[in-house]
């Protein structure tokens, strides 16, 4: 499942590079924050983190939205004037965003580890006495809403 999370992290670099040709060093802070949306969704209104995902996510992407059109298309319209080159000014603010989040997260959440506990982490299915986790064998069905 971690080797999940990073194929997931590096298919958004790699996008966010192949499309904009932009070296995003503030990508894993972004997903730092997505992944803090989630956990708090679910400790303070129980939205299990399946659920909470596609939430994280729009937030994200539109925080995204507005870094591109009003910070990074502006620096790269003016990028000649500040530092020498767009490439290198738009570098620099993806640097500094990063230092942001990451020290005000940490101002804000400290640096405890956190997880998620959900009813089925830990259900599991035994299949010719071996054991295989519910996570790992299918996805958990959801309750219908009707």
């Amino acid at each position: 499942m971690t080797g999940g999370i990073y194929a997931l992290i590096a298919m958004g670099m790699s996008l966010i590079f192949g499309v904009m040709r932009i070296v995003n060093f503030a990508h894993g802070d972004f997903i730092m924050i997505a992944m803090f949306i989630t956990f708090f969704l679910n400790a303070w209104f129980g939205v299990d983190p399946l659920v909470a995902m596609p939430a994280s996510a729009a937030i994200l992407a539109c925080s995204g939205f507005v870094l591109e059109s009003f910070i990074l298309r502006r620096a790269r319209e003016k990028g000649g004037l500040y530092l020498g080159g767009k490439e290198l000014t738009t570098l620099m603010i993806l640097v500094g965003i990063s230092y942001i989040l990451a020290n005000g997260a940490q101002i804000a959440w400290s640096a405890d580890y956190r997880s998620l506990q959900v009813a089925y982490s830990d259900a599991f299915i035994e299949v010719g006495g071996s054991r295989i986790s519910l996570p790992y064998f299918s996805l958990p069905q959801f309750p219908s809403l009707s």
